[in-house]
């Protein structure tokens, strides 16, 4: 497995064959689109192509790595990161390719096989499944709160 470094998905043309043909031969990379420049139609539209994209090969966009989007406008309900300069998105992917030493080769052959496992995963299910977990998690939560609310009251009417 190489260093994660960032790669461009091109939009020049934004039909989602041609995004769903980019995406997939680069979905190993933490990814970004520069979309400056274009109207906000334009850039809604792109948007709406690279979502379905993603949705067609049944990728999640934050696993294993976020998508980037560059963009001048507020997109609103963007299912990305969208950020306004390309000095903005976080350094650590931005490396200079250099040899890598035999224990680095080793850590990054166990990444690969944990980002495997990743890509593996069916991240709808596994939403699908912790939603209903949640929602019991936060009423639990509320419960035990209102009844440590009851408890101290009781604590104060006895000390009186």
């Amino acid at each position: 497995m190489k260093i994660p470094t960032f790669e461009k998905i091109k939009t020049n043309d934004i039909a989602l064959p041609e995004l769903t043909t980019q995406l997939k031969s680069s979905t190993k990379n933490p990814l970004y689109t520069d979309l400056r420049g274009l109207s906000y139609a334009a850039v809604s539209s792109t948007i709406q192509n690279i979502r379905n994209a993603f949705i067609e090969l049944e990728k999640d966009p934050n696993i294993p790595y976020p998508f980037y989007v560059i963009t001048d406008f507020d997109i609103p309900h963007c299912p990305f990161l969208t950020i306004d300069t390309i000095e903005k998105l976080p350094e650590y992917f931005i490396q200079k390719q250099i040899r890598v030493k035999n224990k680095e080769l080793s850590l990054l052959n166990k990444s690969s096989i944990l980002a495997q496992k990743i890509s593996n995963i069916n991240i709808d299910q596994l939403k699908a499944k912790a939603i209903p977990i949640v929602k019991k998690q936060r009423k639990l939560f509320e419960k035990s709160k209102e009844n440590t609310f009851y408890e101290e009251l009781i604590e104060l009417n006895e000390r009186r």
